[in-house]
């Protein structure tokens, strides 16, 4: 049994769960930001004795608090479902947020991805329609009474396999198969971030105290195993 490399994985475990929080905490404001989650199990190291390893990893897909706006090209999505934009890498997928009217009278993320109809074109609503547009609670986006398309969303089994590209997007890819959704789509709001700040910063306290005491166990099982070496090299003396 290695104590010290025992000790090393658990340290390392602790360091991985606080980049967690620390991301969870930087994205509090971000809208439908979905929270990580990291988990470690103890499992046996050969040789080396028990320490820990990466058990799961992933997105805590709990819904954030529902905030009005009164904004017309706000959506939140309530239920299971998240709303297909296009992007430089493709299609992704976001719970929804604040979108804009891009130079071409598109619907799009402040961040540029486009957003995307049912039938997989853009949402053309022209350029100057942000007053005149609204959407109903099945997703059609309405502009001056007049439907102009329909918003594609998607819902997927094993919503864990979903791959996270920026701080509200997801990908998705051979183990994450989108199916069609229909959540209720609420217009004027946005879903708030899934993370609690305060507990959030308890946890980081918990993680940082955690961290700085295997490290400091760490540094005595060395400071006692170069003691005991010294010992026995004056022995053979």
């Amino acid at each position: 049994m290695n104590p010290i490399y025992i000790g090393l994985t658990g340290a390392i475990a602790r360091d991985t769960q606080l980049d967690a929080v620390v991301h969870n905490l930087a994205n509090v404001s971000t809208h439908g930001f979905k929270g990580e989650r990291v988990a470690f199990e103890s499992v046996l190291l050969g040789r080396q004795g028990e320490g820990v390893e990466r058990a799961a990893a992933g997105a805590d897909w709990s819904a954030g608090p529902l905030v009005t706006t009164g904004r017309n090209l706000d959506l939140a999505l309530q239920g299971e479902g998240m709303l297909a934009v296009r992007g430089a890498g493709g299609e992704r997928y976001v719970r929804g947020g604040s979108l804009v009217i891009n130079g071409q009278g598109e619907l799009a993320l402040r961040t540029g991805e486009v957003v995307l109809a049912e039938d997989g074109s853009t949402v053309q609503v022209g350029v100057g329609n942000d007053s005149h547009l609204g959407f109903t609670a099945r997703g059609e986006v309405v502009v001056d009474g007049r439907a102009v398309g329909q918003l594609r969303l998607r819902a997927f089994a094993q919503p864990d396999r979903l791959v996270r590209d920026g701080a509200g997007l997801f990908m998705g890819g051979a183990d994450a198969v989108p199916r069609p959704a229909t959540p209720v789509v609420q217009g004027g709001a946005v879903e708030g971030s899934n993370t609690d700040p305060i507990r959030g910063l308890v946890e980081m306290i918990r993680l940082q105290r955690a961290f700085e005491a295997q490290v400091e166990t760490m540094k005595q099982r060395d400071e006692l195993t170069r003691a005991t070496l010294d010992q026995v090299g004056e022995v053979a003396r």
